[in-house]
């Protein structure tokens, strides 16, 4: 479970080519929302994020021999069924391959470096290009306004979080995981 909640923290700490902070734990904490949902207008599904998390998973144990589902899911604490259910979209879509028999597995089917979250989101969750203001309508004169006014800033939000998406890679969160675990394993030394 520490690994996928590092991977998944990683993908909302920083975006470092725009330098622009998604979350922060440090703003959240203090900021009076409940929870993570509460604070960002993103909501990525269980499913999606298994699918990221899976990608990390090929990505980081990538030796030219397929990984079984099961193994990423004992490594990740992800139900394997559920796993194997997202991994089957992500190889109907191109995403990953797949080899049967005893030494068979996934493999991711692009570099790391080619393959970005929002290809990930887009296949597991579909098209990313609705916008939250447009989500948002509620019936009623004042409602109307309130939304007409506000559409245009939470389609903004939409595409940054879009941008964002389409900028980070799979390598990039591998590379972020790998340095965590580098960190931790400091940690039980000292």
């Amino acid at each position: 479970m520490g690994h996928r909640l590092a991977i998944f923290a990683s993908l909302l700490e920083i975006n470092p080519r725009a330098n622009l902070t998604v979350f922060s734990p440090a703003l959240y904490k203090g900021s009076g929302y409940k929870s993570l949902s509460e604070y960002s207008r993103m909501k990525v599904s269980l499913r999606a994020t298994y699918g990221i998390i899976a990608a990390v998973d090929l990505a980081l144990h990538d030796h030219d021999v397929p990984v079984q589902a099961k193994t990423i899911a004992r490594r990740q604490g992800i139900p394997a069924r559920f796993l194997e259910q997202v991994l089957h979209a992500m190889k109907k879509a191109g995403l990953v391959v797949s080899q049967r028999g005893a030494q068979g597995g996934y493999a991711l089917n692009r570099k790391p470096q080619d393959l970005s979250l929002a290809s990930i989101l887009e296949v597991l969750e579909g098209p990313l290009t609705e916008t939250n203001g447009r989500e948002r309508r509620i019936p009623g004169a004042r409602a109307q306004r309130q939304d007409a006014l506000l559409a245009h800033v939470w389609d903004r939000i939409k595409q940054a979080e879009l941008n964002i998406l389409a900028e980070i890679t799979v390598d990039q969160l591998a590379s972020r995981q790998r340095q965590l675990e580098q960190q931790r394993s400091l940690m039980y030394h000292i």
